[in-house]
């Protein structure tokens, strides 16, 4: 019999559920609230060039995907609460008075979020294979969950994160 892959003890396969998303905003001890990150993602574009009746094709700029989280909302640490902060802290106030001279600032966005860092491990905990750092990272977009009488699902709060690239250690 071969020895391959799947009957070498010492490798496995990697599992989508040894993760750690790191979060500076909302702070190191609530890591747990984090339930599903995917990860980065990036896509090469393209450019045409035109020659006679041919057309050749050269890789363009690279994008980066967003970043889609998702977090339990528990009573204590409210994470709404949290993210309501960061999002004060990227400098969105509530139009309660006409003094309003502030507004949000990619500065402040990436600064309030703090530093994003996906974690992915091995066998156990201790043993950290794949480490992705999110660079320039903000708030796109937060839906605080939905509410219903015939549920008991806890309540999600789905984020939607951009960032200017990722490091990628492993």
């Amino acid at each position: 019999m071969a020895n391959n892959f799947w009957t070498q003890s010492s490798t496995s396969p990697k599992r989508s559920y040894r993760f750690m998303l790191s979060v500076g905003g909302i702070g190191t001890d609530n890591t747990w609230l984090v339930t599903q990150v995917k990860k980065p993602a990036a896509a090469v574009g393209e450019v045409s060039h035109k020659y006679l009746n041919h057309t050749f094709y050269y890789p363009g700029r690279v994008e980066w995907d967003t970043v889609n989280v998702t977090l339990v909302d528990p009573v204590s640490p409210n994470a709404s609460g949290l993210l309501a902060k960061i999002l004060e802290g990227s400098g969105y106030h509530l139009p309660q008075n006409g003094n309003l001279t502030t507004s949000i600032t990619k500065e402040k966005a990436v600064n309030a979020l703090g530093n994003v860092v996906i974690s992915q491990f091995g066998n156990d905990m201790s043993d950290k294979v794949e480490e992705w750092t999110l660079k320039g990272a903000m708030i796109q977009s937060a839906n605080f969950g939905a509410l219903s009488f015939d549920a008991s699902d806890p309540v999600d709060i789905t984020l939607t994160l951009r960032y200017d690239y990722a490091i990628l250690q492993f």
